[in-house]
């Protein structure tokens, strides 16, 4: 009798000590994700001439924010969703990476990147 009821008592400790999930992450709880697609009308050019970017952003709450950038000298014109390539000088000749981080009035982020070949 003694040993059914250590085994009754240690079936009750091990059945009732169940590991717990851990908590779930609320950080932007319920927020649809921010995906950003970038387009351009020329991915092939040359200096002297100009390429306009489009960023189509879908998912997201709210406002969104565009924030542009371009990994060389060239210049970027305008704001929102839509700017312009514009290549300055002869170093900027080869391949030059858009990126366009786009934020929601959540806080969720999404971020797009096309490339554009600048021929001399």
């Amino acid at each position: 009798m003694k040993w059914l009821f250590i085994l009754i008592s240690m079936l009750f400790v091990f059945l009732g000590c169940k590991k717990k999930a851990a908590p779930d992450d609320k950080t932007n709880a319920g927020a649809t994700a921010v995906k950003v697609y970038l387009t351009a009308d020329k991915t092939m050019m040359r200096l002297g001439q100009e390429a306009v970017v489009t960023a189509s952003v879908s998912g997201g709450e709210g406002s969104m924010n565009f924030n542009w950038e371009v990994n060389s000298i060239a210049n970027l014109l305008g704001s929102g969703n839509t700017v312009t390539f514009s290549p300055c000088c002869a170093s900027v000749a080869g391949n030059n990476i858009i990126k366009c981080s786009v934020t929601d009035s959540k806080g969720s982020k999404g971020i797009g990147q096309v490339t554009i070949v600048v021929n001399p």
